[in-house]
């Protein structure tokens, strides 16, 4: 089976294709209705486009987000990794919604194999269903 068969595949199991913008405020926690200072408004997040991989450095830990880019368009978003010392503080949702603002940007499919990438859009695309209901 060539890629672009597999990315197809991908693409029909559990690609998720930016139609509707997704809620934009994160915070602390990295949930909405969460209270506390906004951690993610401090983060410098830097593209390693030769690693493939989102990262920022806080208090001398990096944490991160790598994909794969597997052509056609198409991004596997397959880890992200928060130091201990870090975790709880919406740094990977932070990472996460710079990584799908890329990929809505530059128009990319993204498929979420990481399952924390995988619940936050799913969280996302509720929040912005729910909001849609308001209206």
């Amino acid at each position: 089976m060539n890629v672009g068969a597999i990315v197809q595949l991908h693409r029909q199991a559990v690609g998720f294709r930016f139609d509707k913008p997704m809620a934009a405020s994160i915070n602390e926690c990295g949930q909405a209705g969460c209270r506390g200072g906004k951690m993610s408004d401090k983060l410098v997040i830097h593209h390693d486009r030769a690693a493939l991989r989102f990262e920022t450095i806080v208090d001398g830990h990096r944490a991160y987000l790598a994909y794969v880019d597997l052509g056609q368009q198409t991004l596997d978003m397959y880890r992200t990794f928060v130091p201990d010392a870090l975790r709880g503080k919406g740094i990977a949702a932070a990472l996460t919604q710079h990584a799908l603002d890329y990929a809505r940007r530059e128009g990319y499919v993204v498929i979420p194999s990481c399952s924390y990438v995988e619940r936050y859009i799913e969280r996302q695309s509720a929040a912005a269903g729910g909001e849609e209901d308001q209206e």
